[in-house]
């Protein structure tokens, strides 16, 4: 059976996460059902993560073994969507290599968490209003220590099943959108709540509540119950993953944002 990488952007308000869960709404669930229906037969995808109930996505990848080969992606594709409706995208498919695996494979994973400062009715579905705007000098030299291999233990949610907690950050950094803000965080993977816990304690670092030395000392010392409370995941976007033979990466080349911001 031929193995696919599908490009996948979704809305996460109406599901419970990417990952199949009991008796909860996934993106995963609702995508294989949609895909099952096309193929007329059981299709199971692989993604690249796990993303947090409520996050959203603009370029997800997924690995799935479809039963042939597909000669007309642009129908294909149609087909698909009309069955996905409004909240599920798969903007593109590609053919690879029998082996490759959309989780284990990829290179970084990419999310950004949008900030805003200002009252606009239009924006706020995506983005956290802030009561005042933070030092963002002040977040920027704390989300600085972010980067290198560590461990984010401190930032996990109590209980995750992993082996280790740690992460290699390759960027961590917040652009100014003019009355918003974006931040923006790349590493090899990600704990569960990992980047919404990061920015929670960012903010309390931007508004005096948290000292440089006090963030430092937090990361080092690994205690969950001194980080600040999830930040909302209706902010946080899962923004790109790249791979070393993956053919198509848009966000390696701009800025990719939600329409509306």
């Amino acid at each position: 059976m031929p193995r696919y990488f599908l490009q996948i952007a979704y809305n996460g308000k109406s599901f419970k996460g990417w990952q199949t869960q009991a008796n909860a709404p996934s993106v995963q669930d609702f995508l294989q059902e949609k895909l099952s229906i096309l193929c007329k037969e059981k299709i199971t995808l692989t993604g690249t993560g796990r993303t947090d109930t409520g996050v959203h996505a603009l370029y997800y990848v997924a690995h799935a073994d479809l039963p042939a080969k597909i000669d007309d992606k642009p129908l294909f594709l149609h087909k698909l969507n009309a069955l996905l409706g409004d909240k599920v995208c798969v903007s593109d498919l590609h053919a690879v290599h029998d082996d490759a695996h959309a989780r284990f494979d990829a290179l970084y994973r990419r999310y950004v968490y949008y900030l805003s400062f200002d009252k606009e009715p239009f924006v706020h579905e995506y983005s956290l209003r802030l009561p005042k705007k933070p030092d963002i000098h002040l977040m920027q030299d704390a989300a600085s220590e972010l980067l290198g291999s560590k461990d984010f233990e401190v930032f996990a949610k109590q209980g995750s099943p992993v082996s280790h907690h740690f992460c290699e950050v390759q960027r961590s950094e917040f652009e100014d959108l003019g009355g918003r803000l974006a931040y923006h965080v790349q590493a090899n993977r990600f704990l569960y709540g990992m980047v919404r816990s990061i920015v929670g304690t960012l903010l309390e670092v931007g508004y005096g509540n948290l000292s440089l030395a006090e963030f430092k000392a937090l990361i080092a010392e690994k205690d969950r119950q001194k980080a600040s409370k999830l930040a909302p995941a209706h902010a946080l976007f899962f923004h790109s993953v790249d791979y070393s033979y993956y053919p198509y990466t848009p966000c390696n080349n701009s800025e990719q944002k939600p329409f509306i911001l």
